[in-house]
């Protein structure tokens, strides 16, 4: 294992054997199939299940039947170079964390669902998280958001200046011209940024479509995502998330800032790579 990831990697471990319980549930965003991947599943606080695809490792440490909501300070979450690490107490939260990383890595819905078979109970444990409502997940955001401790400017000034944005059913009139973005945004694995202002290039002078940076809530809940996407009339349009496109369903929160699309394309066009604004 390369020293900076151990090093990283030993932080993080020493940190969760003081904050959490052993009955945990970690998802381990890095390339488990290789040697620096395979030595992270071999913390003292783990396993006893241990599911993985593409590179990505979900960690039972116990076992533990969730209760029916997220808690407070439901999770932790870690960001370094290589690694991407979420540790929770709680089981649907890292389901759901899980599950919104393989949708982020292209991996199709019902396989995702497929790998979770050792999960206990795992059917009762997607039906609490698909049953949230609209206001429950609005309310679990806005309440992480205000707790949040954190350096990522995204974050910051989304609490800031953000606002909730409208998910719902689209006419057809408005999902016609969704679609046509759609088809026109790159779609790669973390490449929501890009993949929004491509969706835009080729209208950027209408005015009925807009981008919007924020964060969301998605389908499977978990943990809040730093997202980029566009809208039509003021309704939300998906065009990177594949379980999601091109309108999400109507339980997912998104909560952002909007953007005349010509000022965020020539921002994004004055870069060396794309990515967000809000930094």
């Amino acid at each position: 294992m390369p020293s900076e990831l151990r090093d990283s990697y030993q932080a993080i471990n020493n940190r969760l054997l003081e904050r959490l319980p052993t009955e945990t549930a970690i998802v381990v965003n890095v390339d488990t199939r290789q040697e620096s991947g395979q030595s992270i599943l071999s913390s003292p606080v783990l396993p006893n299940r241990v599911i993985s695809s593409q590179g990505i490792a979900l960690i039972l440490a116990r076992d533990l039947y969730p209760s029916p909501k997220f808690g407070a300070d439901p999770y932790i979450h870690y960001e370094f170079s290589r690694l991407s690490l979420v540790a929770t107490p709680r089981w649907d939260v890292g389901v759901g964390a899980y599950l919104t990383m393989l949708e982020a890595h292209g991996v199709s819905e019902q396989p995702a669902l497929e790998k979770l078979s050792d999960v206990p109970d795992r059917d009762a444990v997607i039906e609490n998280l698909l049953s949230w409502s609209y206001d429950d997940r609005l309310e679990y955001l806005e309440q992480r958001l205000d707790e949040y401790d954190s350096d990522d400017q995204r974050f910051l000034t989304t609490v800031e200046d953000g606002s909730e944005r409208r998910v719902t059913e689209l006419t057809d009139d408005q999902l016609e011209l969704a679609k046509q973005c759609v088809s026109r945004s790159v779609k790669r694995p973390g490449a929501c940024y890009e993949s929004a202002i491509t969706a835009l290039r080729g209208d950027l002078s209408n005015d009925r479509l807009s981008y919007v940076e924020g964060v969301v809530l998605p389908k499977y809940g978990g943990t809040l995502q730093a997202h980029g996407w566009i809208e039509v009339d003021g309704c939300v349009v998906e065009p990177t998330w594949p379980w999601h496109r091109p309108v999400p369903p109507g339980n997912c929160v998104y909560y952002g800032i909007e953007f005349d699309p010509r000022e965020a394309s020539d921002i994004m066009a004055s870069r060396s790579r794309f990515g967000t604004i809000l930094s």
